[in-house]
């Protein structure tokens, strides 16, 4: 099951997608509420709860154990509050560039004050959406072209309501069995918020931008094969 982060949906996924199901697996790629192109529903609402549920629901309509359930960058907090309440369900996590769940914490809590006051205010001023990125924000994260124009084209404002969600697992995520692969492209260094988990979990790199099932499908997948 793989969960975009903030912006995206299931087309996020596509090229990662075919990698998989062409090896075999069966692959469940997840657009978020909120993010539905077509969707009618009052997205400035929706909270980090509503998605953690919403994944929960689907593993539910899933039926399988031992799911594999990658997030990305925002979605890594949800993957891993849902990997903590499905012990059952859940047989790996992977965070891909991602957000690490922080028991009693926010997505930006570990942000600078600027860099908190500059996304609250642009949620503020978005009737409660964060607004999409701009081509001179995606600049050195290894988009080429056409990857660029699909991210700029597809991309949706994202509710705003959930970065601002607090995480409290049911369990702690020392109990998980999960990958964390980080994007180099993007800062060297994994997101702060894994560095209790160095002992714990498996850490691999990837030599792109922070989007890599966009600009490193075919590596990306497998090292989801390999998990």
């Amino acid at each position: 099951m793989l969960v975009p982060g903030a912006w995206g949906g299931a087309w996020m996924w596509e090229p990662v997608t075919r990698e998989l199901t062409a090896a075999g697996h069966t692959v469940h790629a997840v657009t978020l509420p909120g993010l539905h192109a077509h969707g009618s529903e009052e997205r400035s609402s929706i909270t980090l709860d509503d998605h953690v549920a919403y994944v929960r629901g689907l593993l539910d309509e899933i039926g399988e154990t031992g799911v594999v359930l990658a997030g990305h960058s925002y979605a890594g907090i949800v993957a891993g509050l849902v990997a903590a309440a499905e012990p059952e369900r859940v047989g790996h996590t992977v965070f891909v560039d991602a957000n690490v769940p922080v028991d009693g914490h926010s997505m930006i809590d570990g942000w600078s004050p600027e860099g908190r006051a500059h996304v609250t205010a642009a949620i503020e001023a978005n009737g409660g959406l964060w607004p999409v990125l701009s081509a001179e924000d995606l600049d050195g994260q290894d988009f080429d072209d056409a990857r660029l124009a699909l991210f700029l084209g597809r991309s949706l404002p994202h509710p705003g309501r959930t970065i601002f969600g607090v995480a409290k697992p049911e369990r702690p995520l020392t109990e998980l069995s999960a990958t964390y692969i980080n994007c180099t492209l993007n800062g060297e260094d994994p997101n702060p918020a894994a560095a209790p988990y160095r002992d714990v979990w498996r850490f691999v790199e990837l030599r792109t931008g922070h989007w890599p099932m966009l600009t490193k499908p075919k590596e990306l997948a497998a090292i989801l094969r390999a998990v």
